[in-house]
């Protein structure tokens, strides 16, 4: 729940939609997504969704939440392998570009998606829910756009393509 009491879960289904309609674009990409509306998918099924679907590389949208601290705020991109480490350094690089909010790194994590994906995967805590700042500037639907094309961008640099 964000400084306003808006939810993360509402951020994350907004931006990847957005991220979906730019990548059906791009011939080179096909899309899946764990899901397309307000449903609760439990953590183990979207990186089984990911697997089944044989995905070149998963990418999971977030915004951070840091509990009685509101005055936190930045953006931070988490890995678990290798391959996903290399994926996360050029997301985070597209995603600090397109945020604006301060670098708060790359970083290591046992988190369930990134251990349980059999491709490179990378986890993207865009900004602070729980920074009043961030949070408005996070709904806001250009803000939004702009992080959808730098996912975007990310991806197309990742597999090389122009």
């Amino acid at each position: 729940m964000g400084a306003t009491k808006k939810q993360e879960k509402s951020f994350n289904l907004s931006l990847a939609l957005k991220v979906e309609q730019l990548l059906k674009k791009e011939s080179a990409f096909q899309v899946v997504l764990t899901r397309h509306d307000d449903t609760f998918i439990p953590l183990s099924d979207r990186a089984t969704i990911a697997n089944k679907a044989g995905a070149d590389a998963f990418v999971s949208i977030h915004a951070n939440i840091a509990p009685g601290k509101p005055t936190v705020r930045g953006t931070e991109t988490y890995y678990y392998t290798g391959s996903g480490k290399t994926l996360a350094n050029v997301m985070h690089k597209h995603l600090v570009q397109a945020t604006g909010f301060t670098d708060r790194k790359v970083k290591y994590a046992s988190y369930k998606v990134l251990r349980e994906t059999a491709m490179p995967a990378t986890l993207l805590e865009v900004g602070f829910l729980s920074n009043a700042t961030e949070e408005s500037i996070l709904f806001s639907d250009s803000f939004q756009n702009r992080v959808a094309q730098a996912i975007v961008d990310g991806l197309k640099e990742y597999f090389g393509v122009k």
